[in-house]
C-alpha cells in the first residue's frame, strides 16, 4: 500500500467556497430561518391539522433550541444535554458536558435569543 501513488485532486478556495455555497447561512439568513421556525412553517401547514397543532406545541422550543445553537455555536449532543438548571440567561451563559465528558461554560449571543 506504501508504495501506490494516490490521485489527489487539489482543490482552490474558490472552488471550495463554490461547493459550499447555499449550504450555509449567512449573517441574515440567521432571523430569515428563525422565522421560519416560529411562524411560517406553521402557515405552510395550516392545511394539515396534524403537523399544525404540532408545531403549535412546539414552536418556541423549537426557535430556543435553534437560537442557542445559532448564538453559542454548540453541537446538537451538547444542547441535547442541557436542562433548566445549566442556563444562566442573565449572563447569557450556558453549561454544557463537551466531548470526554468535560463540563465547560460556554456564552450565547442575546442577539438570537428570543
Amino acid at each position: 500500500m506504501a508504495k501506490m501513488d494516490l490521485n489527489v485532486v487539489k482543490e482552490s478556495q474558490e472552488t471550495i467556497a463554490n461547493r459550499m455555497d447555499g449550504k450555509i447561512l449567512r449573517e441574515d439568513d440567521f432571523e430569515s430561518f428563525r422565522q421560519f421556525i416560529s411562524h411560517d412553517f406553521g402557515e405552510i401547514n395550516k392545511e394539515n391539522k396534524r403537523i399544525f397543532n404540532f408545531h403549535q406545541f412546539n414552536r418556541e422550543r423549537d426557535t430556543a433550541i435553534v437560537s442557542l445553537i445559532l448564538g453559542s455555536g454548540l453541537r446538537l449532543s451538547e444542547v441535547a444535554g442541557i436542562n433548566i438548571e445549566d442556563l444562566d440567561i442573565n449572563k447569557a451563559l450556558v453549561r454544557v458536558i463537551r466531548k470526554g465528558n468535560k463540563e465547560q461554560y460556554v456564552y450565547f449571543s442575546k442577539r438570537y435569543w428570543i
